[in-house]
């Protein structure tokens, strides 16, 4: 199936996108909402040829996520920090520019708990956790204890369909698939 978007003029809540069917692809990925508007894109990127070598080995090591919206006013990044403490624990830095806000987060990865918390950040004051439970394909954004935000993954291998419902649009779509994009490939 071939998109077609068009533009999106409102924050949507609910949008979908194809992964890429390998982890090291640096192709853009088109994140369409449900009314085949265009909400922006995705990609992963590389420093260096040299660091897109070394993800055919280790795909989660090198990890630097960019989304940006149809005008350039939006632009998301997601980076791993690297280093002895990346290896044994991860972290990205995140940041978050556009017309209207400026903010800068760290995403903290946390073992895997009986909860089924993988990560949690703080974004406008607030703390986020994300949540994936065993068995389930599914990603849980918690806002306050309430479901912000879901990620579902639509099929069993790559490309999926990734689905985002945004529930009341407190986070950016945009956001929310680039941290998808960052935090699938935490292990």
């Amino acid at each position: 199936m071939e998109l077609k978007p068009g533009v999106s003029n409102d924050r949507g809540t609910k949008a979908f996108y194809y992964e890429n069917p390998l982890k090291f692809m640096t192709k853009p990925i088109e994140v369409v909402d449900v009314k085949m508007q265009h909400v922006g894109q995705i990609q992963r990127e590389y420093n260096s040829v040299s660091k897109m070598f070394l993800s055919l080995l280790m795909p989660n090591y090198y990890v630097s996520i960019k989304g940006t919206d149809r005008l350039n006013d939006t632009v998301v990044r997601v980076e791993k920090i690297k280093g002895k403490k990346g290896m044994v624990k991860s972290s990205w830095e995140v940041e978050l520019n556009s017309s209207n806000s400026n903010e800068r987060f760290m995403i903290k990865g946390e073992r895997k708990s009986p909860s089924n918390v993988i990560a949690s950040f703080t974004f406008q004051n607030e703390l986020i956790r994300v949540a994936k439970p065993s068995g389930e394909r599914a990603y849980h954004f918690y806002r306050n204890d309430k479901e912000a935000a879901k990620i579902s993954l639509i099929g069993k291998l790559p490309p999926r369909k990734i689905f985002i419902d945004g529930r009341q649009g407190e986070i950016p779509l945009l956001l929310i698939a680039a941290i998808f994009e960052a935090l699938k490939l935490y292990r």
